[in-house]
């Protein structure tokens, strides 16, 4: 169990930085989220 926890870690990190990356950078996915957080404030 404690070999595969690294890996695991390692694994989980790499998608976490793909997803920061995606949110952070992709401008137009940034815009869709902002917008759809603008509709649930003010529903």
């Amino acid at each position: 169990m404690a070999r595969s926890r690294p890996g695991f870690l390692t694994s989980n990190s790499y998608y976490f930085t793909i997803l920061l990356n995606t949110f952070l950078f992709d401008s137009k996915k940034q815009a869709l989220l902002f917008y759809h957080l603008n509709r649930a404030v003010k529903i």
